[in-house]
């Protein structure tokens, strides 16, 4: 019983480290491969006329979370797009770290692009 806690107890602990996804969908495309290139939009950079919304998803700390930077962050974001069919991402939103949270967190709009 004993080996079972000590597993079930690191992979909660694996789990918590990762900063949290939540993502809201409007529509669903064909799921990309892993590999597939997607494009961002920075805070000053606007999206292409005629891109489609997929969705929106926020990458926040989920209060544990390390490994959080920025790059990170983003690469989070760029899998849940692909997860999706979205082949670009537009940041909404960008807050760094500071004393409530030692994690970058963004928000950005899943988009599907020609």
């Amino acid at each position: 019983m004993k080996p079972f806690l000590v597993i079930a107890s690191v992979l909660i602990l694996l789990y918590s480290c990762g900063p949290a996804i939540h993502t809201n969908l409007i529509s669903s495309y064909s799921t990309l491969n892993y590999n597939t290139a997607v494009q961002v939009f920075e805070l000053n950079e606007d999206a292409p006329d005629g891109s489609i919304v997929v969705g929106y998803c926020e990458i926040s700390d989920s209060g544990f979370s390390i490994n959080c930077n920025y790059f990170t962050v983003l690469q989070k974001a760029k899998e849940e797009a692909r997860k999706f069919g979205s082949n670009a991402i537009k940041i909404t939103e960008h807050k760094t770290p500071n004393l409530i949270s030692s994690c970058h967190r963004i928000k950005v709009t899943l988009l599907k692009t020609n």
